[in-house]
């Protein structure tokens, strides 16, 4: 799972190949097929999934969940990806293993396999965030002059298995950025920085293979002393030094190894140093790289609430405010299923934090299911699917992408560009509806069509699962399972259509022609009938042998005709 200081190529708006398949020739059967049903994704809107007190101080997205922290209050709060709904809230101090307890938190950063890094302040300690389970990893102790970190600035748990941190310290400035295995911050290593004699800290912390970025900011006094630096992992060395600029935060493409730093001046740096283009806010405070195949684009986060995205052909355009009551957006972060941009934003009302998130992408439907005739099923084997579908009463149960904002829209459309609509129960992803398929619908190709619309606003009408499914025509008899199985309690039922009103007689024969069963309804009149089973017995209510028997319909001058069932005892 992606995190906000470390993102690679991503897709925020995903064109998928929706094009229809073929169906399959079934020139004597009804067939319904389960077509892709496709249009273009709605444009997206914005969702605001919460808002908490205390000042927002960190932002990470990782395995499903969504991550937020306040400068003020020692825990982490921890939202669903999918529903946005606040799952719980992790505390630190309990876990703390110093005697200085942390009272808020300074950074949060997330690792590839979904844990969480967590730095705190006053004694900067560094928390580690593991199926929702946190544990402490110590603190560094062994800083130059023996000086001991108050705040953990900035993190990045790099793929070479080390933790890279800056600590807020009174300390020789020249060695200001530490690493350390991601157990433990025992081992911290101190790697030396540009010696600019200027007491900056690290404000932002970005990487890829091989490579660390490490920007740098104003001192809390205001002294101008911003550097970008790129680490070489492998030798511990500099590789290239850029200056003229404090840096607040930055993002990372791969594989292309593209860095973008922002600057409080509003400017977006590369990885050379070159000025790529200034947006209109003062400052950009949050960035997310993504990349679609064939357009790369950032995503930038700006004091004035706005979100905004900048394409590699150099222009700038506004996605659109993220809630009406944001200020600055301090933190960005891509949920891949479903696709979805997450942030963090500064409230302008009390200070506090506002969680949103930005969709582009319209839902869709994951899974179809469909639940036979009840009168169909056999009590001793599972449901058969795809099912023999024909007739009668079925249940359609679909599984959406996301969560839907209400239930959505389910027809079956018919040949002739009729419609019967299903109705549908359900909520977040899971849907069902009950409906009668009769005589009266035409033969021939039957598609779902389905229409629902998400929490942000997109409308979607597409079926990713496709399956054929046989429904046998409606003027002619048959057998529902014609091998059973009495002694699991496995039964035949006799299907027929009557045009007019007929004397029915339905009986029973083994191979050599003696009658076996008698099984006549007697009068029916017109219409659909499936009131006749057979549970291999014979007239005295035995069992009858293993073996093909004969089963003999007759409808006046309408219905003649004999089906074999096979019984196994």
């Amino acid at each position: 799972m992606r995190r906000a200081s470390r993102i690679e190529p991503i897709t925020p708006l995903l064109k998928r190949d929706t094009r229809p398949r073929s169906a399959r020739a079934a020139p004597m059967f009804l067939v319904l097929v389960l077509l892709l049903v496709a249009s273009a994704p709605a444009r997206a809107g914005f969702v605001t999934v919460a808002q908490y007190a205390g000042p927002p101080s960190g932002f990470a997205v990782a395995g499903g969940f969504v991550y937020a922290a306040r400068s003020n209050v020692p825990s982490v709060l921890v939202y669903s990806a999918t529903k946005g709904t606040l799952l719980r809230e992790i505390g630190l101090a309990v876990v703390s293993a110093i005697e200085t307890a942390p009272t808020g938190v300074t950074a949060l950063a997330a690792d590839e396999d979904g844990t969480v890094f967590v730095g705190t302040a006053p004694a900067g300690e560094v928390f580690a965030i593991s199926q929702l389970k946190p544990f402490s990893l110590g603190r560094a102790d062994d800083l130059p002059g023996g000086a001991h970190p108050d705040s953990i600035t900035a993190l990045f748990p790099s793929s070479d298995g080390r933790l890279y941190f800056g600590p807020q310290a009174d300390i020789d400035t020249t060695t200001i950025l530490f690493r350390s295995a991601k157990t433990s911050l025992s081992s911290a290593e101190p790697i030396a920085l540009l010696d600019d004699s200027l007491p900056v800290r690290v404000t932002t912390l970005a990487g890829t293979t091989g490579l660390v970025f490490v920007g740098t900011g104003d001192s809390p006094a205001g002294i101008s002393g911003g550097r970008a630096h790129l680490l070489h992992t492998a030798s511990k060395k500099i590789v290239r030094v850029f200056l003229g600029d404090s840096f607040v935060t930055s993002a990372v493409a791969r594989p292309d190894s593209l860095f973008f730093a922002t600057s409080p001046r509003g400017r977006v740096y590369d990885l050379s140093g070159n000025l790529r283009f200034t947006v209109a806010e003062t400052a950009v405070h949050a960035m997310l790289y993504a990349n679609d195949g064939n357009e790369s684009v950032t995503f930038l986060g700006s004091e004035t609430g706005l979100l905004r995205r900048w394409h590699n052909d150099g222009s700038v355009d506004t996605v659109g405010m993220v809630d009406p009551n944001a200020a600055s957006i301090v933190g960005l972060g891509f949920v891949r299923e479903p696709e979805r941009i997450f942030g963090v934003a500064v409230s302008a009302v009390n200070g506090g934090g506002i969680v949103f998130y930005y969709d582009a992408v319209a839902p869709w439907v994951t899974n179809v299911d469909i639940s036979i005739d009840p009168s169909l099923k056999q009590p001793s084997t599972p449901e058969p699917f795809p099912p023999r579908i024909t007739w009668g009463q079925y249940t359609f149960t679909i599984t959406t992408n996301e969560p839907l904002n209400g239930l959505p829209t389910v027809n079956l459309r018919y040949p002739d560009n009729s419609l019967q609509q299903i109705p549908m129960a359900g909520a977040d992803t899971t849907f069902s509806g009950t409906i009668t398929i009769d005589k009266s619908r035409p033969a021939g190709t039957v598609t779902l069509v389905f229409v629902g619309v998400d929490d942000a606003g997109n409308t979607g009408t597409t079926i990713v699962k496709e399956s054929t499914f046989t429904l046998e025509s409606f003027g002619q008899v048959r057998i529902a399972n014609n091998l059973i199985r009495p002694a699991y309690g496995e039964f035949a039922t006799i299907r027929y259509v009557l045009n007019s009103p007929q004397n029915v007689a339905i009986r029973v024969f083994n191979m050599r022609g003696l009658l076996v069963a008698d099984l006549s309804p007697g009068f029916r009149g017109p219409g659909q009938h499936q009131d006749v089973t057979w549970d291999g017995r014979n007239m005295r209510g035995e069992k009858v042998a293993s073996g093909v028997y004969l089963v003999r319909i007759e409808a006046g001058t309408e219905i003649q005709a004999t089906f074999r069932v096979m019984v196994i005892q």
